[in-house]
């Protein structure tokens, strides 16, 4: 690092003397320097060499010169740009990497201060919120947009924000072209991309950035952004079929003019957002920021800004009075018997399987004992983000209504020994229940397992009545078929039904009465992958003979799958048995979107059902989609459905998720196809879809 500070230094000598790195990016590195001719302080940033690689810097440099013009005292403006001439070694050949040179902020990044204290006050939120808004405002009406509000571009110093890089991703954007989309770059920061430009939309306005902006005070007031995932492709699809959900749900402080505004700015059309920056910041009530571009930001104006904080604070205390009444004596909405299992945190080769396996393996386990329930391993998964610790376990609980969270670890202690942690989290006084901690051989894991879920049980016994411990059924399979039975869960659910054939067999040969390998093996084959032909497609009618022990979701599941499976005009009554069923699973299970897919399999192929109980195959799979958009073989039907019911807008929408999950999806070639069709301008499509 030193050496590379000196060589910058004697890149740039005469003009900055480079003193320490601050931080990096995914655009850039960040250096603090001394300005020689002017003496001061300013931060130093140099794009990635991998990003000047792809895009023409000198048309880089001429598109952020145009930010020189945004002169207001929230904009961080900007000092300096050009080309760094840098040896890449010490004779390695001469690159030259683009820079621009801008203030040094001596305070934090809105980043920095969210890591630290999660959520912040709602009047201090709402007036960074304002404040940021009112930078937008002025570079909005200069024809500027942002394109990457997120908290670390937002900086604060003695109370005032400041928004740095503007105009910064534009410029990447615009300078690397066609060049730049071909490397998988992406411009911009997923949690809090518009629709429009996580979709790839050109001619973005200022609406796309107000947004971004409404991402960051949701996050301010709830401790994290309002759409989340593993992926960008997950997170995007969240934002297109999910309703904006309500701040309120996790923070009852939030006024409902604040949450109401921020629902607003969050819409999916850009239409239905509030215009401008100005007009967001109203809707706020907060006081809109009435300094005049090119005005100092002296103490005259803080005094000002504190009276008016003070304002604010004191008509939200007075909100706050009303809140804390109305819901005085009234308990969280939460259900103290549902239990989320969350992804545990894994250290060691060979064990990442286990991150999302625990998830699987545990939620089976310990749902049905006595009044327990568990939430589905897909609901979980989808909106996860973080490390399996106390303060995920809360947002997790708040996200689906879980009273109890078991989080936890599994570790390599050394060669041949892992261990495995778990903490129960009674997430409504925020106190643990217990803890377990086993230890033993790799080949043991199973059993392992199996032993947490015991320890878990024996710790929710004694505040509870729960169901006598038993082996459960998933667990005290070998080893090896039950890591081959989680691969093909996780391939499942991504919709790679070859991957999760190919696993379910492997999970099938090591235990041929895997009940649960060979019921999934039976979804998969429906979709007929490339491989079907190479497997006994009776193969898991054997599941049906085999549902003993299991847990009580899956047994219920497979109960049903028994009647369906000889499902035709001569069986009348079986085909009522499954639609009774898989209705049953759906009102005991409402937020597992894998049971709201399998009984919309079930509508959709069912030929001689009488008495429908309200529920219509395409609702169904709304229900499953809307639970969790990223659980792939839940597209297969619903694209054409919405077709089928003139509903052309939905399916477009369904078409552009599905599409946008295709760097893992496998779906079937008709889904591929109906999608990329859909996607097509109007005017390219076949008639039939027109």
């Amino acid at each position: 690092m030193a050496d590379l500070i000196a060589r910058l230094s004697a890149a740039l000598a005469g003009q900055y003397r480079v003193e320490r790195e601050l931080g990096h990016g995914g655009m850039a590195y960040v250096y603090l320097a001394q300005d020689l001719k002017h003496g001061r302080q300013v931060a130093l940033k140099v794009l990635r060499p991998e990003l000047a690689a792809v895009m023409g810097s000198e048309r880089f440099l001429a598109e952020i010169r145009t930010t020189a013009t945004l002169q207001h005292p929230r904009i961080l403006p900007l000092f300096d740009s050009g080309l760094l001439p840098l040896a890449q070694e010490r004779t390695g050949p001469q690159v030259e990497l683009p820079y621009y040179v801008m203030p040094y902020v001596a305070g934090e990044s809105l980043g920095a201060r969210l890591a630290r204290e999660r959520q912040l006050p709602v009047a201090e939120a709402v007036s960074i919120a304002a404040q940021v808004a009112s930078a937008l405002d002025h570079a909005h009406r200069q024809g500027i947009i942002h394109r990457d509000i997120k908290p670390e571009n937002i900086l604060l110093q003695d109370g005032e924000a400041v928004v740095a890089d503007f105009g910064v991703a534009l410029a990447i954007e615009t300078a690397g072209g066609a060049r730049l989309t071909e490397t998988g770059f992406a411009v911009g920061t997923p949690q809090y991309m518009s629709p429009e430009q996580g979709a790839g939309e050109r001619g973005l306005d200022g609406r796309s950035d107000l947004y971004a902006l409404g991402c960051v005070l949701y996050e301010m007031l709830t401790g994290e952004p309002p759409y989340t995932g593993a992926t960008a492709q997950v997170i995007l699809a969240k934002r297109l079929t999910q309703p904006v959900p309500s701040m309120r749900v996790v923070r009852e402080s939030v006024p409902p003019a604040v949450d109401t505004a921020v629902a607003r700015v969050l819409a999916r059309a850009p239409a239905d957002r509030f215009a401008t920056g100005r007009a967001f910041a109203a809707a706020l009530g907060a006081p809109t920021d009435p300094t005049p571009a090119g005005t100092p930001t002296g103490r005259p104006r803080r005094v000002r800004g504190a009276f008016l904080t003070l304002l604010t604070l004191l008509a939200l205390a007075a909100v706050g009075v009303w809140v804390a009444r109305a819901r005085a004596g009234r308990e969280r909405s939460v259900d103290p018997n549902l239990i989320a299992v969350a992804p545990f945190d894994v250290t060691g080769a060979g064990l990442e399987v286990w991150r999302e396996g625990m998830v699987d393996v545990l939620s089976r386990t310990l749902d049905g004992a006595g009044s327990l329930r568990t939430v589905s391993p897909s609901l979980v998964l989808n909106g996860w983000a973080g490390r399996s610790d106390r303060a995920s376990a809360q947002v997790l609980a708040r996200r689906t209504g879980a009273g109890l969270v078991a989080t936890g670890s599994v570790t390599q202690l050394g060669p041949g020994r892992v261990g495995l942690r778990a903490t129960l989290l009674d997430t409504r006084t925020d106190e643990p229940l217990g803890e377990v901690e086993l230890e033993g051989a790799p080949e043991a894991l199973g059993t392992l397992t199996d032993s947490l879920s015991i320890g878990l049980l024996r710790a929710l016994s004694r505040t509870r009545p729960v169901a006598a411990v038993r082996q459960a059924a998933i667990a005290s399979a070998p080893l090896g078929a039950l890591k081959a039975y989680l691969v093909g869960e996780q391939a499942f659910r991504r919709g790679d039904y070859d991957s999760a054939l190919v696993a379910y067999q492997q999970a099938v040969t090591l235990d041929s009465n895997f009940a649960l390998a060979l019921r999934r093996m039976g979804q998969a084959l429906g979709w007929s992958p490339p491989s079907r032909r190479l497997y006994d497609s009776l193969l898991p009618l054997r599941a049906l003979v085999l549902n003993r022990g299991l847990p009580a979701r899956e047994s219920l599941l497979l109960a049903a799958d028994s009647a369906n499976v000889f499902e035709s005009p001569n069986h009348p009554d079986l085909t009522r048995l499954a639609s009774a069923r898989y209705h049953e699973a759906a009102r005991r299970y409402p937020a597992d979107p894998e049971v709201w897919y399998a009984l919309g399999e079930f509508l959709t192929h069912v030929t001689n059902l009488s008495g429908s109980q309200g529920t219509s195959a395409f609702e169904a799979f709304e229900r499953a989609l809307e639970l969790d958009p990223g659980f792939a073989p839940a597209y297969e039907h619903v694209i054409g459905m919405a077709l089928a019911e003139g509903r052309e807008d939905r399916a477009v929408a369904l078409a552009r998720v599905a599409a946008d999950l295709r760097s893992t999806a496998r779906y079937s070639s008709s889904v591929r196809l109906v999608s990329r069709l859909l996607l097509l301008p109007e005017s390219e499509r076949p008639q039939a879809l027109s």
